[in-house]
C-alpha cells in the first residue's frame, strides 16, 4: 500500500489505482469527502442511486448544504463557459486526445491577453496547493457518481457476469439521480479547485463513457467528444483481472459500451458531441483535430448569446491528408503527434502506436480460437466495424479489414470526425476546405453523419442481444 485515505468513511488503498508515477500525489486535506452514491451489483440485482445529501454527512456537513447551492458558479457570469468532458474506455487514447484538444484550443482561441485563460485542463492545474491525483482524471477529483475503480471492486465481490462487466464503463448512465440541477453543481463545485475558473474551456477526461450522466447533470454547455478504438486492439483491465471470463468478454465489453453510447446518440440524447477514432486520430491528426476545432466552434455560436465567437478561421483542410495515398509509411508527423512521446521513446513512428501490444495478440488469437468469440469477431469485422473505416495494415500499405490479429487502422477517407451534432457545420467546412468534393470524399462517406447509421446500431443491439441469451 502507497497511502490511504478516508472516502465515505472507510479506508481505501490507492494501490488500485496504478499510480504511473513514483511521485503521484493525493487528493488534497480540503477537498469534499463525502459520498453521495450507492451502489448494488449483487447477483440479479443492478443498483445504483446519486443522491444530494452526502451519505456520509455528519450534522456539521448538512449544515452547509444551502451555502453549497447558492455559491456564485462560473455559469451564473456574464462569461459564457463551457464543459468538455473526453470520453472513451480504458487504454483508447483519452489521454492523448485531451492533451491535443486542450492545445489546439489555446492556438484557436487564442487572445492578445496573454494572461487571459481559454482552456482549463485538470492535468494542467494546480492551484491553491491542489496537488494531482493518480492519472489526474476527473473521476478521481469527485465524489459525487462512483470512479471505475469503485464499479471494478463492486464487480469483483460479486457474483455478476460478463454482462454487468460491460455496463461499468457506463455505469453512471443507469444510476438514478435524485436531483439532476443539485447534482450537477455539487459535481461542479469539487470539480472547480481543480481549474482555471475564468477559462472559457474546461476540459475533463475519464476512460469511460458515462455521457448520459453528465448531459442530465450539466450546469452549463457540454461537448462530449467520445474517441474508440477497435474492439480487439487494446488492453482490458477487467479481462486481465477476472479471469474466469469467457474468451468473449473483450468483444462482449466494447459491444455493450458503444452500443449503449452509440444508440444514446442515435436518439438524440446528447445535444452536442463528436465520435472520432483513436486509429484516425494516429494516422490524420490534423484533418481530425481541425475538425473538432470546427465542431466547438459551432456549438459555441449556437450557445451563445450576447458573445462574437472568435475561434479559429475558416482554414482549408489539410490537402496533403485528402490526397494522400493508403502507403502508411508516408505518413506526415504532424505537430500533434508530439504527445504520443511524453511517456514513451521519442523515435518511435505515429503508427507503431497502433501496433497492439502482446497481450491484446494474445487475447485475440485465443478469441478466434473459440466459436463464440470467433463469430462474434466475424459480425462484427462484417457489419459493423467497416462503418468506423477500419483497415489491416501491414508493412507496406492498406488491407481490407481481417479477422486475424495485427495492426489496424482507418482508410484515408475516415481520418476525420465520424458523427457529430454539429453535422451541417462539418459539410461546409470541408467543402471550403477542397474545391472537389468528390476527391474530398474519396474511399469514405459523402456528407457528415449527424447520428450514427442506424444499420450499425441495429446490428450490435442484435449482437449483444445474442450474447446475453447464450
Amino acid at each position: 500500500s502507497i497511502k490511504t485515505e478516508e472516502w465515505g468513511g472507510k479506508e481505501q488503498t490507492q494501490k488500485h489505482a496504478r499510480i504511473q508515477s513514483n511521485n503521484a500525489r493525493l487528493v488534497p486535506e480540503n477537498m469534499v469527502r463525502q459520498k453521495y452514491w450507492e451502489l448494488d451489483m449483487s447477483k440479479g440485482n443492478f443498483g445504483c442511486k446519486i443522491n444530494t445529501v452526502s451519505l456520509t454527512s455528519n450534522p456539521s456537513t448538512k449544515s452547509k448544504s444551502p451555502e453549497r447551492r447558492t455559491k456564485k458558479y462560473p455559469y451564473d457570469n456574464q462569461k459564457e463557459q463551457y464543459m468538455i468532458h473526453i470520453h472513451g474506455l480504458h487504454h483508447t487514447g483519452t489521454g492523448y486526445l485531451r492533451k491535443t484538444l486542450h492545445d489546439a484550443l489555446n492556438e484557436a482561441f487564442a487572445t492578445e491577453d496573454e494572461e487571459s485563460s481559454q482552456v482549463a485542463s485538470m492535468h494542467d492545474s494546480k492551484r491553491n496547493n491542489h496537488h494531482k491525483v493518480s492519472e489526474n482524471e476527473g473521476q478521481h477529483l469527485q465524489t459525487v457518481y462512483p470512479t471505475f475503480m469503485d464499479r471494478f471492486k463492486a464487480f469483483m465481490s460479486s457474483n455478476s457476469d460478463v454482462d454487468a462487466a460491460g455496463k461499468l464503463p457506463y455505469l453512471a448512465d443507469l444510476c438514478h439521480v435524485s436531483s439532476n440541477e443539485e447534482v450537477g453543481r455539487t459535481l461542479l463545485q469539487q470539480w472547480l479547485p481543480f481549474w482555471d475558473e475564468s477559462a472559457t474551456f474546461l476540459l475533463q477526461k475519464t476512460p469511460t463513457v458515462d455521457l448520459l450522466f453528465h448531459e442530465r447533470v450539466k450546469v452549463m454547455p457540454t461537448l462530449h467528444v467520445i474517441i474508440l478504438r477497435h474492439p480487439m486492439t487494446s488492453d482490458v483491465t477487467i479481462i486481465k483481472a477476472r479471469k474466469t471470463l469467457p474468451l468473449n468478454s473483450k468483444s462482449n465489453l466494447w459491444i455493450n459500451a458503444w452500443t449503449h453510447v452509440l444508440g444514446a446518440l442515435g436518439r438524440g440524447k446528447v445535444e452536442w458531441y463528436a465520435v472520432v477514432t483513436y486509429e484516425a486520430l494516429i494516422m490524420h491528426p490534423d484533418a481530425v483535430v481541425e475538425e473538432l476545432l470546427e465542431v466547438v466552434k459551432s456549438g459555441v455560436k449556437r450557445y451563445s448569446n450576447h458573445t462574437k465567437v472568435e475561434g479559429p478561421s475558416q482554414r482549408s483542410l489539410r490537402k496533403t491528408v485528402m490526397k494522400d495515398n493508403d502507403d502508411t509509411s508516408k505518413l506526415h508527423n504532424s505537430q500533434w503527434h508530439r504527445h504520443l512521446h511524453v511517456r514513451n521513446n521519442p523515435d518511435k513512428s505515429p503508427t507503431d502506436y497502433l501496433v497492439p501490444k502482446t497481450n491484446s495478440m494474445g487475447v485475440w488469437k485465443k478469441c478466434l480460437q473459440d466459436i463464440t468469440c470467433h463469430n462474434e469477431m466475424e459480425r462484427l469485422t462484417n457489419e459493423v466495424l467497416p462503418h468506423f473505416g477500419f483497415v489491416s495494415i501491414d508493412s507496406q500499405s492498406t488491407l481490407p479489414l481481417s479477422l486475424s490479429p495485427g495492426t489496424v487502422g482507418v482508410s484515408k477517407g475516415f481520418g476525420r470526425v465520424l458523427y457529430s451534432s454539429e453535422g451541417t457545420a462539418l459539410d461546409e467546412f470541408r467543402q471550403i476546405g477542397d474545391n472537389d468534393k468528390d476527391k474530398a470524399n474519396d474511399g469514405g462517406h459523402g456528407n457528415i453523419d449527424n447520428i450514427p447509421p442506424l444499420e450499425m446500431i441495429t446490428s450490435l443491439e442484435e449482437i449483444l442481444s445474442e450474447q446475453q441469451r447464450e
